[in-house]
């Protein structure tokens, strides 16, 4: 599923085509008076304001000592380039720091000339005429080759496939303590708060948190746990030590399962358990259960299996 932009362009903002058609607009909009610095709009509606042309100066090296001043023309937001033009005919297309729906918003008008930009479930693509898709994150530097842009550095895109028996060697090897779980919990799926304490000051984890549930939190924390996990489970295999076991599948469903607020405890099925634990696999042992496939150059996809690399 991808999302685009709405049909209105609020801003008024131009779809150019080269660094011609840059330079013309942007000698054609009169600054703002008033103002402390030359602002000029980049957009018809000139009320934004935030939305700028601008006329960039680069000094590159041309042999000499000095070297040479080089000019290009950029459509800004809040001072940061978006689109921008250059002398050489190329065209950079980049999303800042954030890539937001205001950024999109940007270069999806600002590109229509000579294509467009859309996001396949949060992945962001750049599609020229010809109805190619590259997909792009924080720069992307096109050239136009018979007519229609591409990149000039076109990057081999991969899908993450599941090596099923890869993973079901591994979860093989975890089965023992998967079904003491499954039947503990079919008895009682239900932790309370005290016991979810007890579990993680007594078998020495830092937190109930042992699968990434936020980006901006990282893996740190929840690798350390699934290695230890992993660690005890192994002693449980080796010793059978059913005290270990129940502390251990306790602490998972707390990971697992869902706190009830009401209740003041985490619930948590069989079948909650069992996904959870996969997915731990699957985290743990990402580079033996995953096998990386190329896709095909200039077709959009979405890889469901990205996230157990992003850290």
């Amino acid at each position: 599923m991808s999302w685009g932009i709405g049909r209105y362009n609020t801003a008024g903002l131009p779809a150019l085509i080269d660094f011609a058609a840059a330079k013309r607009h942007y000698e054609s909009v009169v600054p703002i008076r008033g103002r402390s610095q030359v602002v000029r709009p980049a957009g018809s509606n000139r009320r934004f304001s935030w939305y700028t042309i601008e006329k960039n100066m680069k000094s590159v090296e041309d042999g000499s000592p000095v070297g040479r001043w080089v000019e290009s023309y950029g459509i800004k937001v809040y001072g940061s380039d978006l689109v921008e033009f250059h002398a050489d005919g190329n065209i950079t297309l980049r999303t800042s720091k954030w890539a937001s729906p205001t950024t999109m918003s940007v270069l999806y008008y600002s590109t229509a000339s000579f294509g467009s930009v859309f996001s396949e479930r949060g992945k962001w693509y750049f599609t020229n005429k010809a109805g190619k898709c590259y997909v792009f994150h924080g720069e992307l530097p096109l050239h136009n080759k018979d007519g229609v842009y591409e990149p000039i550095d076109i990057k081999q895109e991969h899908k993450h496939r599941v090596d099923r028996k890869a993973m079901n060697a591994i979860a093989k090897k975890y089965k023992l303590f998967v079904d003491y779980a499954t039947q503990m919990l079919l008895i009682e799926p239900n932790v309370t708060r005290l016991e979810m304490a007890e579990f993680v000051q007594g078998i020495d984890f830092k937190s109930p948190d042992i699968i990434p549930d936020n980006r901006w939190r990282g893996d740190k924390v929840s690798g350390e746990n699934r290695a230890k996990m992993l660690k005890y489970i192994d002693k449980f295999t080796a010793t059978g030590d059913l005290g270990l076991a129940y502390e251990l599948a306790c602490y998972m469903a707390i990971c697992f399962g869902r706190w009830q607020y009401r209740a003041n405890l985490t619930h948590c099925t069989p079948d909650k358990f069992k996904r959870g634990f996969k997915e731990m696999l699957k985290y743990s042992f990402r580079d033996e259960v995953f096998v990386k496939e190329a896709q095909e150059v200039g077709v959009p996809f979405h890889d469901v299996n990205k996230k157990y690399f992003y850290y």
